[in-house]
């Protein structure tokens, strides 16, 4: 799906000092321009938010929510967060809108991946300078009442800034703050389940807070350690990722593989990603301050004091025990503009994507096995989660071809698993609503090809419908990366927001409300 001028903005000025220039990308719930800050005379991304929701009720509440979060993060004024200089709504139309920095960079995800490639690993001080600033910022944030609940490399950039490198916290769109009077136990707050909380699942083994912050930022400091995703046994979808995620055993050894880093390090990152959340550290204040002490950094209260590695620093000596890496950059000198539209990206090296309905089956009685074990290691076991519902077989939706470079491309998504139904909706109830939209999913699994005609792995869609069956969000995942990626998940979040589910049974819990996951596989 090709990024549109939806409103019509190209062109124009908004608010006498916001020109629009062009259209940098499209998401399920809203677009972001490139611009001009005519005053400032500095460049500019424009967020705008998309008209959600079945009724004008749904419609004004879906927009205050949008500029509340816009007033959140103009109160974090931190030069290690994405700077917001303005919000409002465009008359015409009433479109909600949000002026930010437009940044030039790399994801840290990026980062990631070109160093895993060339095995070359951060060295120490590439870690301090990366992660302290980070650190300071969430802090900055945690003091003021503030978490971020969707914390990732994917929203962390590495930005270039007077011929230096400097680490920026991106995407606050699913913070919560109680001077706002959020309240955190109800709120629908989207995030990514490869850096999600247990109690970000669900519910049941407590509410999100800052704890969920040290988690989320303890599994991104280990990725970048290892230039792997941190839990072992999560290559085989979403529920095999829920119970490695449970599980303490899961994480993998930092110490071993990093010898050349202080074996404190390690201590520091495995109490950060403990699945109780009381066994973590209390914030990012107290996460940073032990990091620091585990890498030997003299405290700082000035977030970008230190100065950070330069872009064409030497390539840092091989860390012991791996094989030895070809020269890299510390930061691809190709930057590219952030549309600040990131969605869920994976950081882990994905195998196992033609697994059969077999397999999902063995998966989810592993996961039962898993969960039993988990319960019996934990001091005080969290309630039992809900039930996985199990599949039988379900039909692929139909193939769907496309035309790229002249040769015709097709592929099938199929429909291989639930995680979450019961006892809110059947197993039955779920599978008919994705069968009755097999079109739409075609329509998508095309566009995606378009752009990645070898497009293959797994499609994680968690959907938050309300208790009316009317859809509230959804939030779209593939692994591994591809180019076709955007396309395919900002095309399927936008069909799914118009799906309609029978009423929910029961008690809502899973993943702070009543939602579940789809588990979805594109073949070739």
């Amino acid at each position: 799906m090709s990024a549109r001028d939806v409103f019509n903005l190209c062109g124009r000025t908004i608010a006498d000092k916001f020109r629009v220039e062009r259209v940098l990308g499209e998401g399920g719930f809203g677009v972001v321009y490139a611009g001009t800050h005519l005053v400032l005379n500095v460049p500019i991304a424009i967020k705008c938010l998309k008209p959600f929701g079945s009724t004008p009720q749904a419609q004004a509440e879906g927009a205050e929510g949008f500029l509340r979060e816009a007033r959140i993060l103009f109160g974090l004024g931190h030069p290690a967060i994405v700077r917001l200089y303005d919000a409002g709504v465009v008359p015409e139309g009433q479109i909600p809108y949000a002026v930010l920095e437009l940044l030039s960079g790399m994801p840290l995800d990026g980062e990631i991946a070109t160093r895993a490639k060339a095995f070359r690993h951060f060295t120490r001080d590439e870690i301090v300078g990366v992660f302290g600033p980070i650190l300071e910022a969430v802090a900055f944030a945690h003091e003021r009442g503030i978490c971020h609940r969707d914390l990732k490399p994917a929203n962390m950039m590495l930005v270039v800034e007077s011929g230096r490198v400097a680490p920026k916290v991106l995407d606050f769109g699913t913070a919560r703050a109680d001077a706002y009077g959020q309240d955190v136990r109800s709120g629908k707050t989207g995030f990514t389940p490869l850096y999600g909380a247990p109690e970000q699942w669900d519910a049941a083994y407590g509410t999100t807070g800052p704890r969920t912050d040290v988690f989320a930022l303890g599994m991104t400091i280990a990725e970048a350690c290892l230039l792997e995703y941190p839990l072992a046994g999560a290559t085989a979808g979403i529920l095999s990722v829920f119970r490695s995620v449970l599980d303490d055993g899961a994480r993998l050894g930092i110490a071993a593989k990093r010898p050349d880093l202080p074996p404190e390090l390690e201590r520091v990152l495995f109490r950060a990603m403990r699945p109780r959340a009381d066994d973590r550290f209390a914030d990012a204040r107290e996460l940073s301050s032990a990091f620091r002490t585990a890498l030997r950094v003299a405290p700082s209260t000035a977030p970008l004091a230190m100065p950070l590695f330069p872009s064409n620093m030497p390539p840092a000596p091989p860390v012991p025990a791996l094989t030895p890496p070809p020269p890299a950059p510390i930061f691809s000198q190709t930057t590219q503009p952030h549309a600040l539209t990131a969605r869920t990206r994976s950081g882990a090296n994905m195998i196992g994507y033609l697994v059969g309905a077999i397999g999902l089956f063995v998966a989810a009685v592993g996961l039962a096995i898993g969960a039993i074990v988990v319960v019996k290691r934990a001091k005080t076991a969290p309630p039992e989660a809900p039930a996985i519902a199990e599949t039988d077989d379900p039909p692929p939706i139909p193939i769907a071809s496309s035309s790229a470079g002249g040769r015709a491309v097709s592929g099938q998504i199929i429909v291989a698993g639930v995680i979450g139904t019961q006892p809110f909706w059947s197993q039955g109830e779920i599978m008919d609503v994705a069968r009755k939209r097999q079109p739409e999913l075609q329509r998508c699994l095309r566009e995606g090809l378009a752009l990645d005609p070898a497009m293959s792995g797994n499609v994680s869609l968690t959907v938050h419908p309300e208790k009316t069956g009317v859809m509230g969000s959804a939030q779209c995942s593939f692994r591994p990366k591809s180019r076709g990626e955007p396309a395919l998940c900002g095309c399927i979040e936008a069909a799914v927001g118009k799906w309609r589910f029978p009423p929910a049974r029961g008690r809502l819990g899973l993943l702070e409300s009543g939602a579940f996951i789809y588990d979805f596989k594109v073949v070739q």
